[in-house]
């Protein structure tokens, strides 16, 4: 499996699962029936005909094949490289740039290759989700030096923005344009007790448009993994974490930083409180969760409005009265077992 299918695999998981109670299957199924393979074709086609470079990029994302496919990789690559050069300074092309699934020979020249995973960084160097390209290739490539120095970028960063409100609204922005099959026809492929709309095909794109691996992070930053680093590698990797856990703005991103955290060594009980506001907020928002066209859909618009899965789940919260801190007598468990927050086992689900 390429990287871009795990990481569908995982975000559609959390977000799909958590935020629409929609098993991950329905949205594979979708996405392989017949309707919608050829909307997706056919729209490429006419995005790529846009003056818009920002349309190329998401027109490669649509393209019909397999992304380890030399020639998929090949006419995605070019696309993708006609808009980055076209648009340097646009958050979301260049995001897609540094983290597209591609054949290494499909990079460009050699210097663009050498450059690709920092693109992000360029653009936005205080985001440390920008990082995360370079930190996945340098630990890929063993060069310590490079993870080191990217790492303390992102220790250093105030914001962890995987730009899923980005993504969101340049989908909606698409489905306007052009609109989807028939939602009747799709529906006849799915379980029977599963729900879809047009937000449940918006968010099944922006996840892959918003795709980051953080491989190279969860390995750099495992102790177990990595047992030479020295205690400021690992002190890093703790900020990372932290703010991963409680300043990003994705669902996905919290629990990689939770995982992050617990696998670095560096949770103390001063983190538990963020932990356990993470956890007690997952496990609420799945209870609440927006559920049909009208509920889904201002959700949906939400996260494009605010630029951010957690506002926007906050916000649910809220209207439902519930609140985003625990009750003093909150406790997290698992199977009915309390959970040790600072030492759960690897099948403890994430906050």
């Amino acid at each position: 499996m390429d990287k871009g299918a795990i990481m569908r695999h995982s975000t559609l998981a959390i977000a799909t699962v958590v935020v629409f109670a929609v098993a991950p299957v329905v949205a594979q199924d979708i996405r392989g029936a017949l309707p919608y393979r050829l909307y997706r074709t056919g729209t490429s086609k006419l995005l790529q005909k846009s003056a818009s470079p920002q349309d190329w990029a998401l027109a490669s994302q649509l393209l019909e094949s397999s992304a380890d496919e030399a020639a998929a990789s090949h006419e995605r690559a070019a696309l993708l490289r006609k808009a980055v050069r076209a648009a340097p300074t646009d958050r979301l092309v260049q995001w897609m740039w540094s983290n597209a699934s591609l054949q290494p020979t499909d990079c460009g020249t050699p210097s663009e290759c050498k450059e690709r995973p920092a693109s992000s960084t360029r653009v936005e160097p205080d985001n440390a989700a920008a990082w995360l390209p370079v930190v996945d290739s340098a630990w890929h490539a063993k060069d310590a030096a490079t993870v080191d120095d990217a790492l303390d970028h992102m220790a250093a960063a105030k914001r962890y923005e995987q730009l899923q409100g980005l993504a969101v609204a340049a989908w909606i922005d698409v489905y306007k344009r052009y609109p989807p099959p028939s939602l009747e026809a799709l529906k006849a492929l799915a379980p029977d007790d599963a729900s879809l709309s047009m937000w449940h095909l918006v968010t099944i794109e922006a996840s892959d448009t918003s795709q980051v691996s953080t491989s190279g992070l969860s390995e750099t930053c495992n102790r177990s993994t990595n047992p030479k680093a020295s205690a400021a590698h690992f002190a890093s990797c703790g900020k990372v974490a932290r703010l991963m856990l409680g300043h990003s703005d994705s669902i996905y991103a919290r629990a990689i930083g939770f995982r992050v955290l617990r696998a670095s060594g560096e949770a103390t009980k001063a983190d538990q409180s963020a932990i356990r506001e993470a956890a007690w907020q997952r496990e609420q928002f799945a209870k609440v969760a927006p559920k049909g066209d009208s509920a889904e859909h201002d959700f949906v618009m939400d996260v494009a409005a605010t630029g951010s899965e957690i506002e926007a789940m906050h916000n649910v919260l809220q209207h439902a009265q519930v609140p985003l801190n625990p009750p003093p007598t909150w406790q997290w468990t698992m199977n009915g077992q309390p959970v040790d927050m600072l030492h759960a086992p690897a099948t403890v689900k994430v906050p």
